[in-house]
C-alpha cells in the first residue's frame, strides 16, 4: 500500500488527488498507521467486489436485451409480411399506405384461385 519508510521507522501515506495535483495524506505511523492501511485494504476490497457485482448484473442485462432485440427485429418482420400480404406499401420507408394496385392484384390472385 503507501508505507514510507524513514529511517527505521515506517509511516503510512496515501496519494490522493486534490485537483490537478496528486497530495500525499500522512495517515500515522505503528499501530495507527497499521489500523489506516488496513481500512484502506478493506475498502478496496468491498469495491473490488461492488465492481464484480456490477459487471456481472451489466452482463445480465446485455444477454436480456440481445434477447428483446431478436424477439423485436422478428415482430417487426412479421408485422411486414402480414401489412405486405393484406396489401399495404411503405414507399421510402414512410408510413404503411394502403397499395390500392397492389390490392386490385391480390384480387385478382384470389379469384383466379376461386375458379
Amino acid at each position: 500500500m503507501g508505507w514510507h519508510r524513514r529511517g527505521t521507522r515506517k509511516y503510512h501515506y496515501r496519494s490522493k488527488r486534490i485537483g490537478n495535483k496528486v497530495r500525499k495524506v500522512y495517515f500515522g505511523g505503528g499501530p495507527v498507521g497499521e489500523l489506516a492501511a488496513d481500512l484502506h485494504a478493506l475498502r478496496q476490497q468491498e469495491q473490488e467486489q461492488s465492481r464484480l457485482l456490477w459487471e456481472r448484473d451489466k452482463n445480465c442485462l446485455n444477454e436480456a436485451l440481445d434477447s428483446f432485440l431478436e424477439l423485436d427485429l422478428g415482430t417487426e418482420l412479421l408485422r411486414n409480411a402480414t401489412l405486405l400480404a393484406a396489401g399495404f406499401h411503405r414507399q421510402g420507408r414512410h408510413q404503411w399506405r394502403a397499395w390500392y394496385r397492389g390490392r386490385n392484384l391480390l384480387k385478382q390472385d384470389n379469384r383466379a384461385d376461386c375458379d
